[in-house]
């Protein structure tokens, strides 16, 4: 538990982060699933890192786009340890969906267009006056999520960069 967040299950992690099923606890019994991406323990204090995390933040807050998952909140836990709050994807990744064998042509189109609409939508962001759009940097099937109801969202800004105008 983590002030109003509530941690259901770990869903994955890398060298640097984990990602946690998690819920968001409100008043008179509200409550919403969500992702949580928590830094591992040591790499919140190390500035170089924290400041990329907050970087991440800071750009994909920005973004809002039903092809892009969506943060909804960034904070420190009681240890200190940066987290981001993101929208909870019920599915799979692209890389998981791939495994389970060849997709239909008409899939793969899907896939690939509802994908390059968030990241079309990234690129052409103005970020301030001499710098427009955002670039991904690490698009990849593990960064793309497919709902189950056939929602496809980018996700995983974590090395992103604003391009020059």
């Amino acid at each position: 538990m983590s002030g109003k967040y509530r941690y259901i299950a770990r869903l994955g992690g890398g060298g640097m982060a984990e990602v946690f099923v998690a819920e968001v606890v409100g008043a008179e019994g509200f409550s919403r699933k969500v992702a949580i991406k928590r830094v591992l323990p040591g790499f919140s204090d190390n500035p170089t890192f924290a400041q990329m995390f907050v970087a991440e933040a800071q750009i994909t807050s920005r973004l809002v786009h039903p092809n892009i998952v969506s943060i909804t909140d960034f904070d420190r836990d009681a240890d200190g340890r940066l987290f981001l709050v993101m929208e909870m994807v019920d599915g799979k990744d692209l890389d998981a969906l791939v495994a389970t064998g060849l997709l239909p042509f008409p899939v793969v189109i899907y896939l690939i267009t509802e994908a390059l609409r968030g990241l079309g939508y990234a690129h052409d962001l103005p970020v301030s006056s001499d710098m427009r759009g955002i670039i991904h940097r690490d698009i990849s099937p593990h960064n793309v999520l497919v709902s189950w109801e056939g929602a496809v969202k980018v996700s995983d800004f974590g090395i992103a960069k604003a391009k020059a105008a």
